[in-house]
């Protein structure tokens, strides 16, 4: 018996032009749902190495931006303290302390309205 001759143009099983009509709809449906997944998958791994070699770079910048917000808080908290100590030599420790307390909650306010109203006119 004599075979066919394979002259370069013959479709081959994986490729996307061939025909079986005897494949059922559902194969080729789980077929493309499968391939849609994978490539969903490939796209998704592409993006986590991107973001990981771009957040590479901000790490250090990061810690320390948290490392000065601890100072600065820091200085914050001397601040008030240096306010309400001097107050004291005044109006007495109590009264000194809830005068610099009552400033800072007032600054705090200020900045915490603010920010409110910047991010209401975001929306």
């Amino acid at each position: 018996m004599l075979e066919p001759q394979d002259d370069g143009n013959a479709l081959t099983k994986d490729d996307p032009q061939s025909f079986d009509p005897d494949v059922e709809i559902a194969e080729i449906l789980g077929r493309i749902v499968g391939d849609g997944r994978d490539l969903a998958e490939a796209e998704f791994e592409l993006i986590k190495a991107k973001a990981l070699s771009e957040a590479v770079q901000y790490k250090k910048p990061a810690v320390l931006l948290v490392v000065a917000a601890g100072f600065a808080i820091a200085a914050l908290i001397v601040a008030v303290i240096a306010v309400s100590a001097a107050l004291a030599t005044l109006i007495g420790p109590l009264a000194g302390g809830l005068v610099a307390a009552a400033i800072a909650a007032g600054i705090a306010y200020l900045c915490a309205s603010s920010a409110i109203a910047r991010m209401e006119k975001l929306r």
